[in-house]
């Protein structure tokens, strides 16, 4: 599980990635940025994703983020557990 000053640094470098020019959709920009932290080894296996904290670090609605979350699910680099979020 991912301590607080963990996450925190993972917040830090979503907040990095955004970029000033969106070329693609938020949705897949998220996807993206979110893959990219799972591939490097800062999001481990069973950490949970507080979708308000990400979606502000990344700047988009909560409900960008829960597209990207479906992307990301659906292609099986995350996996959504029943009453406790993905």
């Amino acid at each position: 599980m991912e301590t607080e000053s963990g996450f925190d640094s993972v917040l830090g470098a979503l907040e990095a990635a955004r970029p000033e020019v969106v070329l693609t959709s938020s949705a897949e920009r998220a996807a993206s940025v979110l893959r990219a932290q799972v591939d490097e080894g800062r999001l481990r296996s069973g950490a949970r994703l507080p979708e308000e904290a990400i979606a502000r670090a990344l700047g988009i609605s909560r409900n960008t983020l829960r597209e990207a979350l479906s992307q990301l699910i659906s292609e099986r680099i995350l996996e959504r557990v029943p009453n406790r979020g993905c």
